[in-house]
């Protein structure tokens, strides 16, 4: 799953790169909406396992097709990779139709990417990253939220089973689409807010985390069952979508805080501590013994938890390079014409002069 990830991030750049990133989680929500047919199909849950991961084994035989990685080959490959390199960027131009984008002097640019690759700082160490503007709140806050959204975008799922098996399969539905809503609205975020696009993740989080918590209303009143399902769904639905959004911006996103030789330590240093508090997701469920409003509540305060530390993120704005039109070249000559130059006079002494 990372490394078909790390792989987009590499072929692509700039505004289109994070796009990218955000929406390739639409994929996994796609096979968790895909997947109770599979509990249609086999009714022991060592077939159901053995469904799951066959297809891995498959992926396994289409390596030999995966592309290799371009900015990997010029900074750890041969001397003729270059060639390489540049026979699958003209082959993917060629696929796409924009061979035109391709300037003359191509190869010449990827010698001299190669060459500013290998000549680069080696990454900087752990204890760096805590050194710099704003950088220890980028640390403690991508570190905390992204370990609170992982703990709950695994665990909701989990939890979806307090509110009845016999519903399973369309809660497990409706969970997929939420994490595909969540995606597409922080593509939304990063294309129209940029810079607060943290802002509104945290704040969108912190929302749907209040809303999920007003399960504790209802939890004890006598309603009929498929109601009350609805209504569990409902605003479980809602902080589910929160989270998927803030998780795909944060794993797209979160580089643009660190200078370049900062990035891959940083990411490094944020995905692994979250995979750890991973492990803690079942036990989150085991709350449900007690309250279905207490195991879903406890979700929603880390989703309200990690839309604050998700707040305290800010992308640094980069000063834009002045571009001058022709037309402002052109007009700056004409003003600076001797022709057109002002005249300084002198005020003469009328009374002074003779016939």
């Amino acid at each position: 799953m990372f490394e078909n990830l790390f792989l987009v991030a590499d072929l692509t750049f700039g505004i289109y790169r994070s796009g990218a990133i955000i929406l390739y989680d639409t994929f996994w929500s796609i096979g968790v909406i895909f997947l109770p047919s599979l509990s249609s199909f086999f009714n022991n849950w060592t077939h159901i396992y053995l469904g799951i991961t066959f297809p891995t084994l498959i992926l396994t035989f289409l390596l030999q097709w995966t592309p290799d990685s371009p900015r990997w080959l010029l900074k750890n490959g041969r001397e003729n990779d270059v060639e390489h390199v540049e026979l699958m960027i003209r082959q993917g131009a060629a696929i796409n139709d924009r061979e035109f984008k391709i300037p003359s002097d191509f190869r010449d640019q990827l010698i001299a990417l190669r060459n500013k690759l290998r000549s680069g700082p080696p990454p900087a160490k752990w204890s760096d990253l805590w050194r710099g503007p704003r950088a220890k709140l980028h640390m403690i806050g991508a570190h905390l939220a992204l370990s609170a959204f992982v703990i709950n975008f695994m665990g909701m799922l989990l939890n979806i089973r307090s509110f009845g098996r016999d519903y399973l399969v369309p809660n497990t539905i409706a969970m997929g689409f939420a994490e595909i809503a969540g995606c597409f609205m922080a593509l939304h975020f990063q294309l129209k807010y940029d810079k607060w696009k943290w802002q509104w993740a945290g704040g969108l989080n912190i929302f749907a985390g209040l809303i999920g918590c007003s399960g504790w209303y209802f939890s004890h009143a006598e309603l009929n069952s498929e109601l009350k399902v609805t209504l569990w769904m409902i605003i479980a639905t809602i902080p589910k979508a929160g989270v998927s959004c803030a998780q795909s911006m944060i794993m797209a996103c979160m580089a643009e805080v660190m200078p370049p030789s900062k990035k891959i330590p940083y990411v490094f240093s944020v995905v692994t501590f979250a995979r750890v508090w991973l492990l803690s997701a079942p036990f989150i469920n085991v709350l449900k013994k007690i309250d279905v409003a207490l195991s879903l509540s406890s979700y929603c305060a880390l989703s309200i938890f990690g839309g604050i530390c998700t707040c305290l993120m800010l992308t640094p704005r980069t000063p834009m390079p002045t571009v001058t039109l022709p037309e402002d070249k052109m007009k700056d000559q004409k003003e600076a014409s001797p022709l057109t130059a002002n005249v300084w006079t002198v005020e003469n002494d009328v009374n002074n002069t003779r016939l």
